[in-house]
């Protein structure tokens, strides 16, 4: 038999990109399922090695995707999986992508699974929950850079601050949030998580946040150690205690004196009522010199009656400087309700994301918190469509945090224009 050598053999092979119906092959490589010659057909098609590329998966890592390549003998053409149609809607949704997880685990509070099912509903995409984590983790980093870089950028600071902290539960042990917002404005000036509210944490927190800042008042919850601690730390500071958390400490001793059982609902005798009623009548004077008449007025009537009511008196007396500074200062406000009703707009993404492996773990997922919060619109009210930042002064031209940390405008802005049939060949990665 005679072999006939073939003119074209010698030629170099041309290699087209197609983009058809893939499939992960046995080799685990990403494949044309029926690969076929536009000349030829499918009759002289046989596997002929990969080539190697590397994509940015959704959590901003690398990934190698392997590509089988086909041959046409009778024309030396190599087929390969085209990478363009990948790469066009992969490329967009990397940073849409991330933005969408971001939005539902930091502003929605929605829990890491629950996301990681929306994420595969959206796009067609699986990602493990630990690289959602570490997308958390890695944005938690850089919200707190950002945070750093815009509070001493200059913006408005008005010399009142409130401060306060929170357990957040954690797989071992409970950490503490503390935070530190400014009482006119309303923007976190810091936020941290330590491992216990012990009073030199508490102080070493309170110093690094305010550090170099012209502070005239801080507010507190009325707790013993807050005024030790201000005093030690800034000694010409005045400090404010919460007034209502006072007046619930006095609701409890009055209870106590009366003999009531805390878990009962009994009404208090009307001598205790009434002196429930002057106390809270005291704290409520317009100005410290009326507040601290109507004080020893009442000492002079009650003192010495009665051993429980003496000691209230007398802890009324102990905490009066502490707690009347908002009536020579209107800036000052009486209560630390301003940071308790930060804390209650996202108690709900706590409960959802609340036991954490690690402080650090806690710490980032706390700073994407705080930014979300600082660069948060109002929605009604007095301060309407602004944010704490835009009420400091702060012209960034945008409120949206995630556009400040450069992931894009608003993911639902790309939903329609995603071709999910492309997306779901790549949901491998």
């Amino acid at each position: 038999m005679r072999l006939v050598k073939n003119p074209d053999q010698n030629k170099k092979s041309t290699t087209l990109e197609i983009d058809g119906d893939y499939e992960i092959n046995s080799k685990g490589r990403l494949a044309l399922s029926n690969p076929a010659c536009p000349i030829h057909g499918t009759k002289y098609i046989t596997e002929n090695g990969w080539t190697s590329n590397i994509l940015e998966t959704i959590t901003g890592d690398k990934a190698k995707i392997i590509r089988q390549m086909h041959i046409c003998s009778e024309c030396r053409t190599v087929f390969l999986p085209s990478l363009e149609y990948l790469k066009i809607p992969y490329g967009r949704i990397t940073k849409d992508g991330q933005r969408y997880l971001l939005e539902l685990t930091i502003e929605d509070g929605s829990s890491l699974r629950k996301a990681k099912r929306r994420l595969k509903n959206t796009f067609g995409l699986e990602i493990d929950i630990s690289r959602l984590w570490y997308l958390i983790q890695a944005t938690g980093i850089k919200s707190n850079e950002k945070t750093k870089e815009l509070t001493d950028s200059g913006i408005k600071f008005s010399r009142i601050v409130c401060y306060d902290e929170k357990i957040l539960r954690k797989t071992v042990k409970n950490v503490v949030k503390m935070s530190v917002l400014d009482v006119i404005y309303g923007y976190a000036i810091k936020e941290d998580v330590k491992k216990n509210k012990k009073s030199k944490t508490i102080g070493s927190f309170l110093i690094d946040a305010l550090e170099d800042k012209p502070i005239l008042a801080i507010v507190t919850d009325c707790d013993p150690k807050y005024p030790d601690i201000v005093k030690n730390n800034f000694p010409d500071v005045q400090h404010q205690l919460c007034v209502g958390h006072f007046n619930d400490i006095v609701d409890d001793d009055i209870r106590i004196a009366a003999g009531l059982n805390y878990g009962k609902k009994k009404e208090l005798p009307k001598e205790y009522q009434k002196l429930k009623g002057e106390i809270h009548y005291i704290l409520s004077s317009k100005s410290r010199i009326i507040a601290e008449k109507k004080l020893y007025s009442l000492m002079e009537h009650e003192l010495g009656k009665d051993e429980a009511i003496d000691e209230l008196l007398l802890k009324t007396k102990a905490y009066f400087p502490h707690l009347t500074h908002f009536m020579d200062d209107v800036r000052i406000p009486k209560t630390n309700n301003k940071l308790e009703s930060w804390y209650s707009t996202m108690e709900a993404n706590y409960n959802n994301n609340r036991r954490f492996k690690s402080i650090e773990g806690a710490n980032n997922y706390s700073s994407c918190q705080t930014i979300f919060r600082n660069f948060y619109e109002i929605k009604e009210g007095a301060y309407i469509n602004s944010s704490p930042y835009s009420r400091a002064g702060l012209d960034h031209g945008d409120n949206d945090w995630l556009n400040v940390l450069a992931f894009g405008d608003k993911i639902y802005k790309f939903i329609k224009t995603i071709d999910k049939a492309i997306l779901s060949k790549i949901g491998f990665i």
